[in-house]
């Protein structure tokens, strides 16, 4: 378990070869940073579990080179930040209350979100949108191909409204 908040400099390749669990903390990405999160070669059950990848500009950047990643929040912008690139080359990535390079706030851009491969789940039980892709700004490019993706509202937990579409795209 790593206890403290993450901030990458520069270009950072994580690899994933046990159970990382960060907790409630996240993972920032700011201006100029880029993370790669790669699977250790040969081995099984290994994954990185965490509260979000928070892309901090347009020059901060995400990819996922497959493994399991588990976001309890983004993986992309809590709705604050405008973001470069997220992409996604396999795995199994779940993001929970808003999603994959995803946003429910503001008019922010994005530069891509891609995903190429892979098993990608955002699911919500609050009143946030559930989205690959963005729901109130502009990506320049989304691109799935060769990968399962879903998008689902939960039962919405407290009085939050439950008239909330996910979204895949923009």
């Amino acid at each position: 378990t790593i206890d403290k908040y993450v901030t990458v400099n520069g270009t950072v390749h994580l690899i994933i070869g046990a159970k990382y669990d960060l907790g409630t903390k996240n993972i920032t990405v700011p201006e100029g940073a880029t993370l790669h999160v790669h699977e250790a070669s040969g081995v099984s059950g290994a994954s990185l579990n965490l509260n979000a990848i928070n892309l901090k500009s347009e020059s901060s950047n995400v990819y996922i080179h497959g493994g399991t990643v588990n976001a309890t929040g983004p993986i992309g912008t809590t709705g604050v930040n405008d973001f470069g690139d997220v992409v996604i080359y396999g795995g199994t990535i779940t993001a929970k209350n808003i999603g994959v390079g995803a946003t429910d706030f503001g008019d922010l851009t994005a530069n891509l979100v891609g995903i190429y491969g892979g098993n990608i789940t955002v699911n919500t039980d609050t009143y946030l949108v559930p989205a690959i892709g963005m729901t109130g700004g502009d990506i320049k490019t989304i691109e799935i191909h060769n990968a399962t993706v879903s998008a689902k509202k939960l039962p919405v937990k407290g009085t939050a409204s439950d008239n909330v579409t996910p979204v895949i795209g923009i």
